[in-house]
């Protein structure tokens, strides 16, 4: 399978919904979001990613993802979430009661 991707700007999302059921081939490579009603196969050696920061992705409705041997989905970096700060006031609502205690 070859999708040659022409002119696409940093921060696109390519989105494929397959309807029913998706199944990509041994040693492939797939820019973008993959939906399908019922289930996805990805062959072995395959790699699914988006462009620049967007990792991709394989979302299926009502069944099951099945991956190939050495295949991988995302990309070193792709969504690279900062750390939230320590003085956040969300941290505090959420551990508050938890340690009033001494217990973890």
């Amino acid at each position: 399978m070859t999708i040659d991707l022409v002119d696409v700007a940093q921060g696109s999302t390519i989105v494929f919904n397959s309807g029913i059921y998706t199944t990509i081939g041994a040693n492939s490579i797939l820019r973008g979001t993959i939906f399908a009603g019922t289930y996805i196969t990805i062959g072995a050696n395959s790699t699914i990613a988006g462009i620049g920061s967007d990792c991709g992705g394989l979302f299926a409705t009502n069944r099951a993802i099945a991956l190939g041997a050495r295949s991988t989905v995302g990309a070193l970096g792709c969504w690279n979430v900062g750390q939230q700060s320590e003085e956040s006031d969300e941290d505090e609502d959420v551990y508050e009661d938890e340690y009033e205690d001494g217990s973890i």
